[in-house]
């Protein structure tokens, strides 16, 4: 069985909440990477499970989208929002270190992600 949750019961993120979310993990990570290796981990955890969860909301965003002109903003974010999960995800598996540029650069695309949807 498996543990990965449907993103059809996500609910749609609009671009408020997705400039919160963004800033809000960009902080988490901000703060974490001068932090020591096992609280370094452990918030790379929380914020990979954050990133995943707005992921999912752009997602049910883009499936909920009445024509396909309104769906050009939330398709770069959520390309975006791969970009950071990924660095996320580098960060934390490296063979023998935690690669903490990786953890600097997801932070830096969460905020340009939080930038444009608050302008939006």
């Amino acid at each position: 069985m498996s543990t990965r949750r449907d993103t059809r019961e996500t609910p749609p993120l609009d671009d408020q909440a997705l400039a919160d979310g963004c800033r809000e993990v960009a902080g988490w990570l901000d703060a974490a990477r001068e932090a020591d290796p096992l609280t370094l981990q452990r918030e790379l955890g929380r914020a990979e499970r954050a990133i995943a969860r707005l992921r999912d909301g752009l997602i049910a965003r883009l499936r909920a989208a009445p024509s396909a002109e309104d769906t050009a903003r939330p398709r770069t974010a959520l390309t975006q929002i791969n970009v950071a999960l990924s660095l996320t995800v580098g960060g934390e598996y490296p063979v023998g270190q935690i690669e903490r540029r990786f953890v600097s650069d997801a932070s830096g695309v969460l905020r340009g992600i939080e930038d444009t949807a608050s302008t939006g």
